[in-house]
Protein backbone atom coordinates (compact mmCIF):
# COMPACT_ATOMS: atom_id res chain seq x y z
CA UNK A 1 0.00 0.00 0.00
CA UNK A 2 1.39 3.68 -0.91
CA UNK A 3 1.37 6.80 1.70
CA UNK A 4 2.36 7.71 5.03
CA UNK A 5 3.26 4.38 7.57
CA UNK A 6 0.63 5.85 10.66
CA UNK A 7 2.53 5.28 13.89
CA UNK A 8 2.74 5.81 17.03
CA UNK A 9 5.40 8.56 16.66
CA UNK A 10 3.35 10.29 13.45
CA UNK A 11 0.61 10.59 15.91
CA UNK A 12 2.58 11.78 18.64
CA UNK A 13 3.91 14.48 16.18
CA UNK A 14 0.24 15.58 15.31
CA UNK A 15 -0.89 15.81 18.62
CA UNK A 16 2.15 17.96 19.60
CA UNK A 17 1.02 20.54 16.48
CA UNK A 18 -2.23 20.65 17.59
CA UNK A 19 -1.35 20.79 21.56
CA UNK A 20 -1.72 25.18 22.35
CA UNK A 21 2.08 26.39 22.88
CA UNK A 22 2.60 25.76 26.58
CA UNK A 23 0.04 23.30 27.28
CA UNK A 24 1.17 19.92 29.17
CA UNK A 25 0.56 17.95 26.04
CA UNK A 26 2.97 20.59 24.26
CA UNK A 27 5.60 20.47 27.06
CA UNK A 28 5.98 16.38 27.47
CA UNK A 29 5.57 15.92 23.53
CA UNK A 30 8.01 18.62 22.53
CA UNK A 31 10.28 16.65 25.46
CA UNK A 32 10.09 13.35 24.21
CA UNK A 33 9.84 13.55 20.09
CA UNK A 34 13.61 15.68 20.68
CA UNK A 35 14.93 12.39 22.49
CA UNK A 36 12.83 9.70 21.58
CA UNK A 37 15.74 6.96 21.76
CA UNK A 38 15.59 7.96 25.81
CA UNK A 39 11.93 7.82 26.40
CA UNK A 40 11.59 4.38 24.18
CA UNK A 41 11.74 1.96 27.02
CA UNK A 42 11.20 4.11 30.02
CA UNK A 43 8.64 3.81 32.84
CA UNK A 44 5.58 5.99 32.63
CA UNK A 45 7.20 7.25 36.30
CA UNK A 46 10.79 7.62 34.61
CA UNK A 47 8.72 10.04 32.03
CA UNK A 48 7.28 11.81 34.47
CA UNK A 49 10.70 12.49 36.08
CA UNK A 50 12.30 13.32 32.40
CA UNK A 51 9.55 15.26 31.49
CA UNK A 52 9.39 17.31 34.95
CA UNK A 53 5.62 16.09 35.08
CA UNK A 54 3.38 13.32 37.28
CA UNK A 55 2.48 9.92 36.30
CA UNK A 56 -1.03 11.48 36.05
CA UNK A 57 -0.08 13.27 33.59
CA UNK A 58 1.87 11.20 31.42
CA UNK A 59 -1.24 8.90 31.54
CA UNK A 60 -3.52 11.33 30.20
CA UNK A 61 -1.24 11.52 27.34
CA UNK A 62 -1.24 8.17 26.35
CA UNK A 63 -5.11 7.81 27.13
CA UNK A 64 -5.17 11.31 24.49
CA UNK A 65 -3.00 9.30 22.10
CA UNK A 66 -5.70 6.48 22.18
CA UNK A 67 -3.88 3.66 24.35
CA UNK A 68 -6.02 1.45 27.47
CA UNK A 69 -2.82 1.59 28.96
CA UNK A 70 0.58 2.21 29.45
CA UNK A 71 2.63 -0.99 28.54
CA UNK A 72 0.67 -0.60 25.07
CA UNK A 73 1.90 2.60 24.38
CA UNK A 74 5.16 1.71 25.50
CA UNK A 75 5.35 -1.48 22.98
CA UNK A 76 4.52 0.84 20.20
CA UNK A 77 6.61 3.59 21.08
CA UNK A 78 9.56 1.31 21.54
CA UNK A 79 8.78 -1.08 18.15
CA UNK A 80 8.27 1.82 16.45
CA UNK A 81 11.98 3.84 17.33
CA UNK A 82 13.95 0.52 17.31
CA UNK A 83 12.31 0.19 13.76
CA UNK A 84 12.64 3.60 12.83
CA UNK A 85 13.88 2.79 9.22
CA UNK A 86 10.60 0.69 8.24
CA UNK A 87 8.53 3.48 9.29
CA UNK A 88 10.57 6.57 7.93
CA UNK A 89 9.20 5.60 4.39
CA UNK A 90 6.22 7.26 1.99
CA UNK A 91 5.99 5.83 -1.46
CA UNK A 92 10.09 5.75 -2.05
CA UNK A 93 11.22 2.71 -0.56
CA UNK A 94 14.42 2.50 2.13
CA UNK A 95 16.31 6.41 2.00
CA UNK A 96 18.66 6.76 -0.44
CA UNK A 97 22.27 8.62 0.34
CA UNK A 98 22.47 9.34 -3.44
CA UNK A 99 19.73 12.09 -4.35
CA UNK A 100 19.38 11.29 -8.17
CA UNK A 101 18.07 7.53 -6.99
CA UNK A 102 15.65 9.71 -4.62
CA UNK A 103 14.30 11.88 -8.10
CA UNK A 104 14.52 8.78 -10.39
CA UNK A 105 12.28 6.94 -7.83
CA UNK A 106 10.19 10.29 -7.61
CA UNK A 107 10.17 10.27 -11.20
CA UNK A 108 9.05 6.85 -11.95
CA UNK A 109 6.13 7.55 -8.90
CA UNK A 110 4.70 10.36 -11.15
CA UNK A 111 5.17 8.80 -14.65
CA UNK A 112 3.19 5.70 -13.45
CA UNK A 113 0.29 7.92 -11.49
CA UNK A 114 0.32 9.79 -15.05
CA UNK A 115 0.17 6.47 -17.12
CA UNK A 116 -2.94 5.38 -14.22
CA UNK A 117 -4.68 7.70 -14.96
CA UNK A 118 -7.33 5.90 -17.72
CA UNK A 119 -8.10 3.61 -15.08
CA UNK A 120 -10.27 5.68 -12.73
CA UNK A 121 -13.60 5.21 -12.31
CA UNK A 122 -15.32 8.53 -12.89
CA UNK A 123 -18.63 7.48 -11.96
CA UNK A 124 -17.36 5.33 -8.90
CA UNK A 125 -16.10 9.43 -7.74
CA UNK A 126 -19.38 10.69 -9.06
CA UNK A 127 -21.38 8.57 -6.59
CA UNK A 128 -19.22 9.86 -3.90
CA UNK A 129 -19.61 13.50 -4.55
CA UNK A 130 -23.53 13.05 -4.49
CA UNK A 131 -23.14 11.12 -1.34
CA UNK A 132 -21.24 14.08 0.01
CA UNK A 133 -24.05 16.43 -1.11
CA UNK A 134 -27.13 14.82 0.30
CA UNK A 135 -25.25 14.40 3.69
CA UNK A 136 -25.79 16.96 6.57
CA UNK A 137 -22.10 16.17 8.07
CA UNK A 138 -19.41 14.81 6.47
CA UNK A 139 -16.40 14.12 8.69
CA UNK A 140 -12.92 13.17 7.03
CA UNK A 141 -10.50 10.40 9.68
CA UNK A 142 -7.39 11.09 8.11
CA UNK A 143 -3.29 10.84 8.67
CA UNK A 144 -3.10 13.84 7.71
CA UNK A 145 -3.85 17.54 6.84
CA UNK A 146 -3.46 18.13 2.83
CA UNK A 147 -4.47 21.30 0.40
CA UNK A 148 -6.91 18.83 -1.06
CA UNK A 149 -8.78 18.02 2.13
CA UNK A 150 -8.69 21.68 3.27
CA UNK A 151 -10.39 22.68 0.12
CA UNK A 152 -12.86 19.99 -0.25
CA UNK A 153 -14.17 20.58 3.46
CA UNK A 154 -14.20 24.53 2.81
CA UNK A 155 -16.47 23.70 -0.36
CA UNK A 156 -18.53 20.94 1.68
CA UNK A 157 -19.07 23.98 4.32
CA UNK A 158 -20.39 26.76 1.59
CA UNK A 159 -22.89 24.25 0.85
CA UNK A 160 -23.82 24.36 4.12
CA UNK A 161 -22.47 21.33 5.41
CA UNK A 162 -20.86 20.23 9.00
CA UNK A 163 -17.71 18.95 8.40
CA UNK A 164 -14.92 17.85 11.00
CA UNK A 165 -11.31 16.83 10.25
CA UNK A 166 -9.77 13.95 13.14
CA UNK A 167 -6.24 12.47 12.71
CA UNK A 168 -6.40 10.63 16.50
CA UNK A 169 -8.66 7.94 17.05
CA UNK A 170 -10.11 9.35 20.21
CA UNK A 171 -11.03 12.19 18.39
CA UNK A 172 -12.35 10.01 15.61
CA UNK A 173 -14.58 7.98 18.78
CA UNK A 174 -15.81 11.01 20.13
CA UNK A 175 -16.79 12.83 16.59
CA UNK A 176 -18.54 9.45 15.66
CA UNK A 177 -20.83 9.54 18.37
CA UNK A 178 -22.40 12.86 17.38
CA UNK A 179 -23.57 11.40 13.49
CA UNK A 180 -26.51 10.03 12.50
CA UNK A 181 -27.75 8.01 9.61
CA UNK A 182 -27.32 11.25 7.22
CA UNK A 183 -23.67 11.35 8.04
CA UNK A 184 -20.37 10.13 5.32
CA UNK A 185 -17.22 9.76 6.84
CA UNK A 186 -14.05 9.12 5.07
CA UNK A 187 -11.07 7.34 6.41
CA UNK A 188 -7.86 6.37 5.92
CA UNK A 189 -7.33 2.89 7.76
CA UNK A 190 -4.45 3.19 10.30
CA UNK A 191 -3.20 -0.90 9.77
CA UNK A 192 0.66 -1.76 11.14
CA UNK A 193 0.97 -4.27 13.85
CA UNK A 194 1.78 -1.33 16.65
CA UNK A 195 -0.95 0.80 15.49
CA UNK A 196 -4.58 1.13 17.32
CA UNK A 197 -7.78 -0.94 16.81
CA UNK A 198 -10.10 0.65 15.14
CA UNK A 199 -12.63 -1.75 15.49
CA UNK A 200 -14.50 0.21 17.88
CA UNK A 201 -14.42 3.13 15.40
CA UNK A 202 -16.28 1.39 12.83
CA UNK A 203 -18.48 -0.60 15.11
CA UNK A 204 -20.17 3.23 16.43
CA UNK A 205 -20.02 4.43 12.72
CA UNK A 206 -22.18 1.02 11.48
CA UNK A 207 -24.14 1.92 14.75
CA UNK A 208 -25.10 5.17 13.78
CA UNK A 209 -25.61 4.10 10.22
CA UNK A 210 -23.26 6.59 8.50
CA UNK A 211 -22.21 5.65 5.42
CA UNK A 212 -18.21 4.96 5.15
CA UNK A 213 -16.04 5.19 2.57
CA UNK A 214 -12.69 3.50 3.46
CA UNK A 215 -9.01 3.81 2.25
CA UNK A 216 -7.54 0.82 3.54
CA UNK A 217 -4.40 -1.45 2.73
CA UNK A 218 -4.46 -4.88 0.49
CA UNK A 219 -6.84 -7.36 2.42
CA UNK A 220 -7.98 -4.99 5.40
CA UNK A 221 -10.12 -6.81 7.75
CA UNK A 222 -11.85 -3.20 7.64
CA UNK A 223 -12.82 -3.65 4.12
CA UNK A 224 -15.96 -5.23 5.16
CA UNK A 225 -17.22 -2.11 7.10
CA UNK A 226 -17.26 0.12 3.25
CA UNK A 227 -19.86 1.22 1.61
CA UNK A 228 -17.25 2.36 -0.75
CA UNK A 229 -13.74 1.63 -0.95
CA UNK A 230 -11.75 4.28 -2.06
CA UNK A 231 -9.28 1.57 -3.64
CA UNK A 232 -11.97 0.78 -6.49
CA UNK A 233 -11.28 3.82 -7.98
CA UNK A 234 -8.30 1.86 -9.31
CA UNK A 235 -10.39 -1.03 -9.59
CA UNK A 236 -8.25 -2.26 -6.47
CA UNK A 237 -4.82 -1.87 -7.79
CA UNK A 238 -2.87 -0.54 -5.07
CA UNK A 239 -3.00 3.65 -4.35
CA UNK A 240 0.45 5.40 -4.30
CA UNK A 241 0.13 8.98 -2.14
CA UNK A 242 0.38 10.39 -5.25
CA UNK A 243 -2.71 8.75 -6.24
CA UNK A 244 -4.29 8.93 -3.30
CA UNK A 245 -3.91 12.96 -3.57
CA UNK A 246 -5.17 13.16 -7.25
CA UNK A 247 -8.27 11.31 -6.26
CA UNK A 248 -8.88 14.07 -3.20
CA UNK A 249 -7.72 16.64 -5.61
CA UNK A 250 -10.52 15.59 -8.29
CA UNK A 251 -13.53 14.55 -5.74
CA UNK A 252 -12.99 18.44 -4.52
CA UNK A 253 -13.32 19.73 -7.79
CA UNK A 254 -16.07 17.34 -8.94
CA UNK A 255 -17.75 18.59 -6.09
CA UNK A 256 -17.13 22.28 -6.61
CA UNK A 257 -18.01 22.35 -10.53
CA UNK A 258 -21.32 20.33 -9.66
CA UNK A 259 -22.61 21.94 -6.23
CA UNK A 260 -21.25 25.40 -5.88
Amino acid sequence: MGGVPVNIIFNMTNLYDMSPIGSTNYHILKKMLRNLPDYKDASIYEIAAMTDTSRTTVWRLVQALGYNSFSEFRYALSNAVSKYDLYNRTDFGAAEKDVNKTIRKITDRLQNSITRINEINITLLEEIVDLFHEADQVSFYWMDKNIYLDALKQNLAMSGKDTTFRMLLPEMIADAETLSENSVVLIYTMEHTEVLDMDPLFDILKEKKCKLIIKASEKSHYERYADILLDDVYNRNNMSLIDIYLVLGLLNEMYRGKYL
